[in-house]
């Protein structure tokens, strides 16, 4: 996946995956929702030079009509989201 020694694997959910990436606008609204994205860094060394958030991500009851929305992608160092 990446051609380098060290990675940073980040997931975003719900609220933070609509803040940084993007938002939902659905025409009928959800049951139950769960969005979640991931982004890997690729690093030279495993020495960070920002902090981690720790994800929050809840377990999911489906029921009626549920969206699971997911995704990724690979991000240089120079574009961090924070």
């Amino acid at each position: 996946m990446i051609k380098k020694e060290y990675a940073l694997i980040q997931f975003l959910s719900n609220d933070l995956y609509a803040e940084k990436i993007a938002e939902i606008n659905l025409s009928t609204q959800p049951d139950a929702m769960l969005r979640l994205y991931m982004y890997a860094m690729p690093l030279d060394s495993p020495q960070l030079d920002f902090t981690l958030v720790q994800p929050e991500i809840k377990t999911l009851n489906r029921f009626g009509f549920t969206v699971v929305e997911w995704g990724g992608s690979i991000i240089p160092q120079s574009q961090v989201i924070n």
